[in-house]
């Protein structure tokens, strides 16, 4: 773990020190742990403790983040500060503090981000993700829930990015074995046993990109699907509340034109989740009429309904669970505006992505954009949405930090996959220079990337010749 941040230019055992606090801070959000004592989570008490110190320590030697997204970043987060003080002093100065605690974060990941062991990161979080996840199961089994592993909140978003850290250590790899098919269908039964509508989403996703970049076969998800399809819907059919997920799934690409009763009502098919977002979305209409430029303030759509609609059930009165939605209640559109910046940036720089390092690379780049996505859209804000957001805007930065790493991956053809064969055909004068650089940028040195091995610029030479 004490290489966690190493490199020739890392060398004070106490910088390494606090970036591996600043990890175990972050791991924190997925467990719901707060250090006894304290009104701050842990991750927010290690953050304080942490950051001002590494941003003290670089801007006296005069280093400063050379980073588009950082400035995105710090632009948002100052506007959706200052939004903070519509509804009053003290709910202005405690977004302030958070907007420049996670600034300061933005900062120095992207300060940082090629002295960081990134790989090394990612076997430590699956180990991390494994402990809370067996509790986490143990947990509701214990308690009588057989399914539907979403009780303890922090904990369920494991299942929207532990499989992520998993499915880039498994790119380092030229294409899937039996075990790595195993352990896929592995991951597709426990997300459909937890519940978790917007992982289900995203492995679906993961999956067809695997497939793309010529990772996985389509032939053996054909015999996957037909020899798991029957098992599956027994288990769904036999228990009520997967069928019921399941249904809500059609109910959200549905009209929400419901009213309140019907919401309220069980037995018009809503599901409690859903009502929620469809009541939020109604109330979100008139808010974002009447204070269409700046929004209601930020913090402000919550003590609204609280206000409004003391007498309905507490989980109508819960924050809006979607931040794009969020933002443009609360800061208008000059703040979503604002907010998607970051977001269009990173979708235009996925070609760069693909022409610099390779199909792979773009694929891998595709399945983190995807995950924190998905975070945004259909959880409510937080931390975890924050970051999200964060490492979204950082997303190309990270990337192209890692183009000049000499692959080190063990028989990988660059010109293996879908994608790859495609481009060869499209650009042949360029797809052995380009695409010869397509794996360990994006696996193996660039999602989790150990700098303390030399960095070698120029084009890796063609191992198909070998």
């Amino acid at each position: 773990m004490t290489a966690v941040a190493q490199s020739g230019r890392m060398t004070m055992r106490w910088e390494q020190f606090l970036f591996v606090m600043l990890f175990a801070g972050v791991c924190s959000l997925f467990t719901g742990w707060a250090i006894p004592g304290l009104p701050l989570s842990t991750f927010d008490t290690i953050a304080f403790l942490v950051l001002p110190i590494l941003t003290a320590a670089a801007l006296m030697n005069r280093k400063l983040p050379n980073s588009n997204g950082f400035l995105l970043v710090a632009l948002f987060m100052a506007l959706n500060a200052a939004l903070a003080f519509k509804l009053g002093f003290g709910n202005g100065v405690r977004e302030t503090i958070q907007a420049s605690l996670l600034v300061l974060f933005a900062g120095i990941i992207a300060l940082y981000r090629e002295q960081l062991d990134w790989k090394r990161m990612a076997r430590w979080f699956i180990l991390v993700a494994a402990i809370v996840t067996a509790y986490n199961i143990y947990w509701h089994v214990s308690n009588g829930f057989m399914v539907g592993w979403k009780r303890l909140n922090e904990p369920k978003l494991l299942f929207s990015f532990a499989p992520l850290a998993i499915f880039a250590l498994l790119l380092m790899r030229r294409k899937a074995t039996t075990g790595a098919y195993a352990l896929l269908a592995g991951l597709f039964i426990l997300l459909v046993l937890s519940g978790e509508r917007k992982a289900q989403l995203a492995f679906l996703i993961h999956m067809m990109i695997l497939c793309l970049v010529g990772y996985t076969r389509l032939w053996v998800y054909v015999v996957g699907a037909i020899a798991a399809i029957p098992l599956l819907t027994a288990i769904i059919l036999a228990d009520p509340y997967l069928i019921q997920q399941f249904n809500s799934i059609s109910e959200m690409g549905q009209e929400t034109n419901y009213t309140l009763s019907e919401m309220l009502d069980p037995r018009s098919g809503v599901t409690q989740s859903n009502g929620q977002r469809f009541f939020a979305l109604q109330v979100s209409a008139g808010l974002i009429q009447e204070y269409p430029i700046f929004g209601i303030g930020t913090n402000g759509y919550e003590p609204f309904v609280n206000s409004f609609y003391p007498d309905l059930p507490p989980h109508f009165l819960l924050s809006i669970h979607n931040e794009f939605q969020r933002i443009l209640v609360e800061n208008g559109a000059v703040g979503l505006a604002i907010y998607l910046i970051p977001w269009v940036r990173s979708i235009f720089m996925a070609p760069a992505i693909a022409k610099e390092m390779g199909p792979r690379a773009l694929g891998l780049y595709g399945m983190f954009f995807t995950v924190f996505f998905l975070q945004c859209f259909f959880e409510s804000s937080g931390t975890t949405a924050y970051l999200s957001f964060i490492f979204m805007a950082l997303l190309p930065e990270l990337f192209i930090s890692a183009r000049s790493v000499r692959p080190r991956a063990r028989g990988y053809d660059p010109s293996f996959g879908i994608v790859a064969k495609y481009a060869a055909r499209t650009n042949p004068a360029k797809s052995g220079e380009v695409y010869s650089r397509s794996l360990a940028p994006a696996a193996s040195h660039l999602v989790f990337r150990s700098v303390h091995n030399a960095s070698l610029p120029g084009p890796a030479p063609d191992r198909r010749s070998s």
